[in-house]
């Protein structure tokens, strides 16, 4: 395995993926309805890891793998490629982050 847990947290920062170029970028669902996200998987031009995002007991989570890892667990669900359905292909991210909106958080 190739890579690790950037951070897991209500809301973070992702400012080492600003200001770089988007080579694939798919949302990943639980069943065909579209209705439960699992995950958000992203491959930036200038990093060799991917970037996976999801969440889990109120949290978001970062974390960074190489393709295989990335993928492995990924297989039985509704994949949506939000890259070219966006038209987000050699697009640049200027900011990343990942923020919690309830109203029971600290702002």
């Amino acid at each position: 395995m190739t890579g690790e847990r950037i951070t897991n947290d209500h809301s973070f920062n992702c400012e080492i993926l600003s200001n770089n170029t988007v080579e694939y970028f798919s949302v990943f669902y639980t069943n065909k309805n579209k209705n439960d996200v699992l995950m958000l998987v992203l491959k930036l031009k200038e990093k060799a890891l991917y970037q996976r995002f999801f969440l889990d007991a109120a949290l978001g989570f970062w974390e960074e793998w190489d393709e295989e890892d990335t993928l492995y667990d990924l297989d039985d669900l509704e994949r949506v490629d939000l890259a070219n359905e966006l038209n987000l292909l050699t697009k640049k991210f200027h900011q990343l982050f990942v923020k919690d909106l309830s109203k029971n958080s600290p702002q």
